[in-house]
């Protein structure tokens, strides 16, 4: 029987995981909104990029959905001792409150 992909991950390849939200965080969130720009490259090279941070100009609310998926799903697997855990939490909450601030009444 094959085991399920999270518990084939070595404690390394969470390491890794919460490096790539943490680059997210830390370069594509907008100061102002509390949203992540669609994009960032840190080349700063792309023809969409911010030439000072590499941010895409544009938001996408489907994007962040995505966003906050793949953060619920990782914390799913991610282990309860992990010393990146209560920050991936703590990214999925800012995202949170912060779409929240944009959402329509309707609720979509």
């Amino acid at each position: 029987m094959i085991k399920p992909l999270a518990d084939r991950l070595r404690p390394k390849s969470f390491d890794d995981i919460a490096k790539q939200f943490e680059l997210i965080q830390l370069h594509a969130t907008d100061p102002k909104t509390g949203l992540l720009y669609h994009g960032w490259d840190e080349s700063k090279q792309m023809p969409w990029a911010n030439k000072d941070t590499g941010a895409s100009p544009n938001f996408w609310s489907r994007s962040i959905g995505w966003y906050m998926m793949a953060l619920v799903d990782v914390l799913d697997y991610m282990p309860k001792n992990h010393p990146k855990r209560k920050e991936l939490i703590h990214y999925l909450n800012e995202i949170s409150t912060a779409v929240a601030k944009y959402q329509e009444t309707s609720g979509l």
